[in-house]
């Protein structure tokens, strides 16, 4: 299993994924299959494993006339001693690897290690999940202070150094920025699910998270970076202390624009003017990125879906986030176990 960890300003949003399979590194030795899961025993030949695992050439033109939509699965044989069986090694699709649990837990700028520990352990045993059972840990993390206290938790109660999401590594991308440095590990997170989801595809990625941030990647996956804007919980909690009378709400939907009270009124205006920025920011991503092409435009984040009915976004995809964690760390690991 995996652990894939999202760590905000407010909050830190987790993941496990479990898998069938072992990942191998296309330049590193032979994986081991788990025969469990592909229904074949490893002594299998290599037409029998193709038939179960419809593996084909991962070539770039075998490549486009598939259109996979994930990392290419691979195929391998050796040779091993006299008389011993063949074995293969194999890269499954990342949809071998499947969300199973979601949980949340409050940023606390000065959380120590332990903190972090004992919640993590204690979210898996509360859903009957074996700790034991989690071999990787991979982390976005836009909270530099609390980044040595997770570290140092999954040292101590998983023993595992955990993958950290951050500028160097592997990701598919061409960072197209001034300084590929400022941008947020979120954000990278994002475009790699995007791109794997949609390849060859121009791409939005509105986040409506802490901030609600936009994001352009072209078809050839250059990151183009975007805007950021104020979220919609900041907005209401900026309303809320900055004015004597403005109280907090709730933040919904309204199905009108025109308020009869005054939480209505902050209702509205919350709601209505996060929707206008979202039509005249990627209305001009559009333009500028794009040449009036129209691209994926998906929606994610907390509260992505408050505006599902009004069909601004394409797709929303919740967990966009976490599935850009795991590939990160599928794509920079040796092996992943599940």
């Amino acid at each position: 299993m995996i652990l894939c960890l999202d760590v905000g300003n407010t909050n830190i949003l987790g993941g496990i994924y479990k898998g069938d399979m072992l990942i191998e590194n296309r330049f590193s030795g032979l994986a081991q299959v788990d025969s469990s899961s592909l229904g074949v025993p490893l002594s299998s030949d290599e037409s029998s494993l193709r038939s179960v695992l419809d593996i084909h050439d991962s070539s770039e033109r075998g490549s486009q006339q598939r259109g996979q939509n994930c990392p290419e699965q691979i195929l391998n044989s050796a040779a091993g001693p006299q008389g011993s069986k063949q074995e293969f090694a194999v890269k499954p699709k990342c949809e071998e690897y499947i969300i199973m649990l979601r949980f949340r837990y409050d940023t606390k700028q000065n959380s120590t290690s332990d903190q972090v520990g004992i919640f993590l352990r204690s979210v898996l045993r509360e859903n009957s999940i074996n700790c034991n059972e989690i071999k990787q840990i991979g982390i976005c993390s836009v909270v530099p202070s609390i980044d040595y206290s997770l570290r140092a938790a999954c040292k101590k109660y998983f023993q595992i150094d955990p993958f950290f999401l951050q500028a160097g590594i592997k990701t598919g991308l061409k960072i197209q920025v001034k300084n590929p440095l400022e941008v947020g590990a979120d954000l990278i997170a994002t475009a790699i699910a995007a791109t794997n989801c949609y390849p060859r595809k121009n791409i939005i990625i509105v986040d409506l998270g802490t901030a609600t941030t936009f994001s352009a990647v072209t078809k050839e996956k250059c990151y183009l970076s975007g805007a950021i804007i104020p979220g919609i919980k900041i907005a209401m909690q900026s309303l809320q202390s900055n004015t004597a009378k403005l109280p907090s709400v709730e933040i919904i939907a309204p199905e009108q624009a025109i308020g009869r009270t005054n939480i209505a009124n902050i209702q509205s205006g919350l709601y209505f003017s996060h929707l206008g920025a979202i039509r005249e920011i990627t209305t001009r991503f559009i333009t500028e990125a794009f040449q009036d092409e129209r691209p994926i435009i998906i929606g994610t984040g907390g509260f992505a879906y408050l505006f599902q009915e009004t069909k601004i976004f394409d797709v929303i995809l919740p967990d966009l986030v976490l599935d850009g964690i795991k590939l990160a760390l599928y794509y920079n690991s040796a092996r992943v176990h599940s």
